[in-house]
């Protein structure tokens, strides 16, 4: 299964949630082996900072980080590879847009509110 992870890694509580999270998924999915999706566009964005990149780091999940040239170009290639999100919203919001478009879709995710 692959899990985009959608979120800044800008303190200890955020991971905690998010640890939590992805360990509920895997409780109740029966899945305990999936992928971290995680996106930047141009060099816009630290990958260091990418809360997905931290966690698939520290657990030992295969991480994919795709690169696209525009915010639309890595929104696209992320959804095609999805099949649950995880979103930390906390007020920005180009990541509450990214939620939006991404329910549009009708994939299944959850929400972090942080």
């Amino acid at each position: 299964m692959n899990v985009l992870i959608l979120g800044y890694a800008d303190g200890v509580n955020r991971y905690r949630l998010l640890d939590k999270k992805l360990n509920d998924l895997i409780e109740t999915s029966n899945c305990f082996l999936f992928n971290i999706l995680c996106g930047v566009t141009g060099g816009e964005f630290c990958e260091k900072t990418l809360l997905g990149k931290e966690w698939g780091v520290e657990n030992g999940a295969p991480l994919l980080v795709y690169h696209g040239k525009t915010e639309e170009e890595t929104l696209r290639m992320l959804i095609s590879k999805t099949d649950y999100a995880i979103f930390m919203l906390d007020g920005d919001p180009q990541i509450r847009n990214l939620f939006m478009k991404y329910k549009m879709t009708g994939k299944h995710g959850s929400v972090i509110q942080v």
